[in-house]
């Protein structure tokens, strides 16, 4: 009984949005982090993946587990424009340059970034339309990103009707279906109608 309206926010101004109660719901792929739990109400996550580094093809060979990511010197390491992605950077890679990018499109442009972090879909989904590159995810490197819907503070209804309809989701193999379409680029498939003698015998097709 309530209409949707779709607003469009600034990754920078997420926090400060969210708390003004500009909207009631932010969906975006949105990380769960210990200062977003403390201060805002944050969903069961819907999606779980690992860190994974967007790195060039030939290169991938370093970059398949900590000790040879460690073993490089003067390394670095591409984020966004995000204080969760460069706080992560600089937690998993202390040794390493960061560098802020606008975006990883600039990549190709820049040959001194040796990698760059993501999360394993967006990172495979990326190098998938660029066949100089590719997603790897190191063994050893641990931690994963959490992604969950994020909502104002107090908001715990809207959260308990959230994480009751995502469990229904994933019952019902909406959830799969949305990952296969989506992350996977599977398309769906369409179930056929069952066998009947009036429609596949007598060709009749109702009326």
């Amino acid at each position: 009984g309530v209409a949707l309206r779709l607003i469009p926010f600034d990754w920078q101004h997420l926090a400060d949005d969210l708390a003004a109660r500009r909207f009631d719901l932010a969906l975006a792929g949105i990380y769960v982090t210990d200062e977003r739990l403390k201060r805002f109400v944050l969903s069961d996550p819907y999606l779980t993946s690992p860190v994974a580094l967007i790195v060039k093809s030939k290169d991938v060979g370093h970059f398949l587990d900590r000790d040879a990511i460690e073993a490089q010197k003067n390394l670095a390491i591409a984020v966004f424009d995000d204080p969760v992605m460069s706080a992560l950077a600089r937690r998993l890679f202390p040794e390493a340059e960061v560098k802020v990018m606008p975006s990883y499109d600039d990549l190709p442009g820049d040959p001194d970034v040796d990698a760059a972090i993501w999360t394993l879909e967006q990172a495979k989904a990326w190098a998938a339309a660029r066949p100089d590159y590719a997603a790897v995810v190191p063994r050893d490197l641990g931690g994963h990103f959490l992604i969950a819907y994020l909502m104002p503070e107090n908001a715990l209804a809207l959260r308990s009707y959230l994480d009751y309809w995502l469990r229904l989701q994933d019952v019902n193999g909406f959830k799969a279906r949305m990952v296969r379409k989506w992350i996977e680029g599977r398309p769906e498939e369409r179930k056929q109608p069952r066998w009947s003698i009036l429609r596949n015998v007598l060709d009749w097709q109702g009326g």
